[in-house]
């Protein structure tokens, strides 16, 4: 029987991918590499499994479509037991963007991908490993395509073909990122800018066309002034004078009567010598409490970060995605289609699933329509990018990533998680200080003068 040599058993482990000139060792993948375009669909039953009947038979009639984007950053860990693996993304568009709300959404907020070259401002190209597949492609930069929580997804943790991958090298994904965290930099001194009502940051904004001339338009009635509102007579016997005075009198006896309190609670200056003077014995027993005061607080925040470290650890392991982000399906193969969707349908899709998340919610009793009409208030008035809401330079890391990546720092769970992870490390905390309290001694050098007296 013939045997077979180890270069021969290592050809046969090996399998030739479309874009890489060297032959790679897995054929299959359960979730992408940092900086790989896929082809992705929203799967919105799956998103609201995790709620009632009525939201999932909601969720079968929003429309599902295939869109292409490029993987920007991984959170958690990677594992094969996981049903999903977060991810961040920044879809690709075919064609100038469509918003058009200067100065925050303009068409020429994009940067061309190679083989497209165009740009109305001349703004360099963005270079995958081979040139895209598809033609005049975009990675826009618009308002909603900077929000992380717009762009972050649940990938299936699903085996799925890997090698027709089209990789992002390293060098072109950062570079992605520092552009995108400079259009969000930019964004944010502008807004600064025009808070503090900069003439020439006001000229710089166009003005919407007037679909009418405003000559014969009637203005509408002034509301009454201060001025124009009449005041009371000022006569000597008017009642409005004679309450005021009442008023100032009260205030100014009820100011005296405070001051006179004030005085009489004072202590004497013999009562504050008496209780800060001592024979010395207490600096000793004070000197030797705050030394092992310190020691205790040393200690303290060694086994707080030891806690801190471990809590991050089983983060990383059990962080599936925040349950509010859509689950979606990708694959690898780019030739699956001919032309891009438009990547504000997946907004459009993203947002009516997480109107039936909060309508489910409130169904279910997860929530209250006053807090949800208090967040949505507050959402009115932040910024709509800001710096939680920039793309993270970390990166989880995947075993089939074709870049270098470092684990991420930033990672969604539950609030409840979040909460009892809290209560765990405080209660911690607590019972550490009280055990070292119950063991150490208090004030040793002036009790044993008083036991031996």
């Amino acid at each position: 029987m013939p045997t077979e040599t180890p270069d021969q058993s290592t050809e046969t482990r090996m399998y030739q991918y479309r874009y890489f000139t060297k032959p790679k060792p897995m054929p299959t993948v359960c979730w992408p590499g940092i900086g790989n375009f896929v082809v992705f669909s929203i799967d919105p039953v799956a998103s609201v499994a995790h709620l009632d009947k009525i939201a999932r038979r909601a969720a079968r009639k929003i429309p599902v479509h295939r869109f292409v984007a490029l993987t920007m950053t991984g959170h958690g860990l990677p594992m094969e037991n996981k049903p999903y693996t977060s991810f961040l993304i920044a879809p690709v568009r075919q064609g100038l963007p469509t918003l058009h709300n200067p100065p925050w959404d303009t068409p020429d907020m994009c940067y061309p991908i190679f083989p497209n070259t165009y740009h109305p401002k001349g703004r360099e190209t963005l270079r995958p490993l081979h040139p895209l597949p598809l033609p005049d492609c975009y990675i826009e930069t618009t308002r909603p395509f900077l929000t992380h929580s717009n762009l972050t997804c649940r990938i299936t943790t699903t085996p799925r073909d890997y090698t027709p991958v089209l990789p992002m090298p390293s060098s072109q994904l950062s570079r992605l990122r520092r552009l995108m965290n400079d259009e969000v930099h930019n964004r944010t001194k502008l807004r600064r800018v025009l808070e503090k009502g900069d003439l020439d940051a006001f000229a710089s904004i166009p003005l919407p066309a007037s679909p009418m001339s405003a000559c014969n338009v009637p203005l509408p009635p002034s509301p009454l002034s201060a001025r124009d509102v009449p005041l009371p007579t000022s006569a000597q016997g008017s009642p409005v004078i004679y309450d005021a005075r009442k008023r100032e009198d009260d205030t100014s006896s009820d100011s005296k009567s405070m001051d006179s309190v004030a005085v009489h609670t004072q202590p004497e200056a013999e009562e504050v010598s008496l209780i800060g003077s001592d024979d010395g014995s207490d600096s000793v027993a004070t000197g030797h409490s705050e030394a092992t005061g310190s020691e205790i607080d040393s200690d303290d925040d060694a086994a707080d970060a030891q806690l801190d470290a471990m809590l991050r650890f089983e983060d990383l392991i059990n962080d599936t995605g925040n349950l509010r982000d859509p689950v979606v399906n990708v694959w690898y193969d780019l030739d699956m289609v001919t032309e891009v969707t438009d990547p504000l349908l997946f907004i459009e899709a993203r947002d009516q699933l997480r109107k039936i998340m909060d309508e489910a919610e409130i169904r279910l009793g997860l929530r209250s329509k006053f807090t949800l009409s208090q967040e949505a208030r507050v959402s009115s008035h932040q910024t709509d990018v800001c710096e939680k809401s920039e793309r993270p330079a970390s990166e989880a890391p995947s075993s089939h990533s074709c870049t270098s990546t470092r684990p991420e720092q930033e990672r969604h769970f539950s609030g409840v998680g979040r909460l009892l992870n809290k209560l765990r490390g405080r209660s911690l905390k607590m019972w550490n200080r009280a055990r070292r309290l119950v063991i150490s001694p208090c004030h040793d050098t002036s009790a044993t003068e008083d036991m031996g007296s």
